[in-house]
């Protein structure tokens, strides 16, 4: 059932959530947008664009301890990490980061369930809330994706005016609208037509680009097209892309310590990276930009989709907006729907 929540009564729905949940929203740091603990509900930024990095740093830190170990002669004590299991809400995530955590659902729970992202996952409640204008290099309409609307979300809000149009989309979500019905009154027929009129006019701001079908498809007889070359000559592996897309989940395992003790730690990679796939012995079968750029590509558009039977992009657009090189995601996958240069 839709309901509705007045503008001026969000903070207090807030302040009821919170007493369950640490909230997390985005909030304005300098110049920049980011998702950040909040204690201070006044802080939050609803009407955004979008956040510099995506929320997924919440499920899947960008470094952690998988476990301590102790050496006392022969023996070997291990300490697996323990993961704070306090209840988080993730507050205000518009429907292309919320559709990512979908996705790394799949990879995490994939030949193997990953006991410390599940942990978060489950402790984690989802709000997300309709984009109401989108920025410059979202291209979500293109990758099967839609700026109102999200999987995996437990609550949904749309502004539509005055109001917020609200649907909860799971039993915890239900619960949590429980806790706060006195906030809540049943939508009418014209606030559902308010919200339908948002979605047309979200839709046109967002036209499609590029047919991600054939993009995928396309891919299979291009791995040795000559559009590698001239398209990765611009990359200069700072790996910003894969550092702030929501989808990207690659990472690296160290030991920390000494002969007595130390910590197994988890870091995010990237295959951007040159030393990601350099080998023990020195050898580097991914040694040159464009072997990198195009596994990146093949990774997200076709080999995702095989294991999956989904892309692994949401078309957030933060690939294109902060590559300081100028690379063009959407411009590489419209060459990639024409069939590259088969030079």
């Amino acid at each position: 059932m839709a309901l509705i929540l007045k503008k001026d009564k969000f903070k207090e729905f807030l302040e009821i959530l919170g007493k369950n949940y640490e909230i997390i929203a985005p909030v304005k740091e300098g110049d920049l947008i980011n998702f950040r603990q909040v204690k201070d509900f006044s802080k939050i930024i609803l009407d955004y664009q979008k956040t510099v990095k995506s929320p997924k740093e919440f499920l899947f830190p960008q470094s952690e301890e998988l476990y301590k170990y102790k050496f006392s002669g022969k023996n070997v004590e291990i300490k697996p990490a323990e993961v704070d299991k306090k209840p988080k809400a993730i507050v205000a995530i518009h429907p292309c980061d919320a559709r990512s955590i979908s996705m790394m659902d799949k990879v995490f729970n994939w030949d193997y369930s990953d006991k410390l992202y599940f942990e978060r996952r489950k402790n984690t409640l989802l709000i997300s809330m309709s984009c109401k204008s989108p920025d410059w290099s979202c291209f979500c309409t293109s990758v099967e994706g839609k700026p109102y609307d999200a999987e995996g979300t437990d609550i949904h809000f749309a502004d539509i005016g005055d109001n917020y149009y609200v649907e909860s989309r799971s039993d915890k979500g239900e619960s949590v609208i429980k806790d706060a019905k006195k906030l809540f009154t049943d939508a009418g027929k014209k606030d559902k037509e308010k919200y339908e009129s948002l979605q047309k006019e979200l839709m046109g701001k967002l036209p499609v680009k590029f047919n991600v079908k054939e993009v995928s498809e396309n891919l299979d007889l291009m791995f040795d097209d000559k559009m590698w070359d001239n398209i990765s000559v611009k990359c200069i592996h700072c790996g910003a892309c894969a550092y702030l897309c929501p989808t990207c989940h690659c990472f690296d395992i160290s030991d920390q310590g000494n002969y007595e003790e130390g910590k197994r730690v988890r870091t995010w990679d990237a295959c951007m990276n040159c030393q990601f796939t350099r080998m023990a012995g020195g050898h580097n079968p991914r040694d040159a930009e464009k072997t990198r750029y195009r596994q990146r590509i093949f990774h997200k558009f076709n080999y995702y989709k095989k294991n999956f039977n989904t892309i692994s992009c949401v078309g957030c657009g933060r690939c294109i907006a902060e590559c300081p090189a100028g690379m063009d995601l959407v411009k590489t996958l419209q060459i990639i729907e024409k069939g590259g240069s088969h030079e």
